[in-house]
């Protein structure tokens, strides 16, 4: 369960913060797909108009999240040690698990991986 790990992270005390090198494989795709669906979320609501400064630049952090989780995905299944089955079944039990979630906890989640990539939402 994904997204009770990164939700655990953001009410429990850490001894050393989550960096993106201690993220599991399906914490690190999460990440990705959060970002990645928030711009979705975003973009369908301007309705095909211009988006003003404040939308913009939160456009703009959503998608370096994504980029940014992206690009770690590989080093990621490498520490995890998964097999092209195993990925699979990952990425399909992060996108049951955040389809779980409320909006809140989703906005929640993509605030802790914004935190955890270096990417500021404000």
């Amino acid at each position: 369960m994904i997204s009770i790990a990164l939700a655990l992270a953001l009410v429990l005390p850490q001894e050393e913060p989550l960096t993106v090198d201690k993220l599991t494989y399906s914490e690190t795709y999460a990440c990705a797909a959060l970002g990645f669906g928030a711009q979705e979320w975003l973009k369908e609501g301007l309705n095909g108009t211009a988006p003003d400064a404040e939308t913009q630049r939160l456009l703009t952090a959503l998608e370096q999240l994504t980029s940014a989780a992206t690009n770690a995905l590989g080093a990621a299944r490498a520490r995890d040690g998964l097999s092209d089955t195993q990925v699979t079944d990952a990425q399909t039990a992060v996108f049951t698990d955040l389809g779980e979630n409320d909006d809140e906890t989703l906005f929640a989640l993509t605030d802790l991986c914004g935190t955890i990539f270096g990417v500021n939402f404000e």
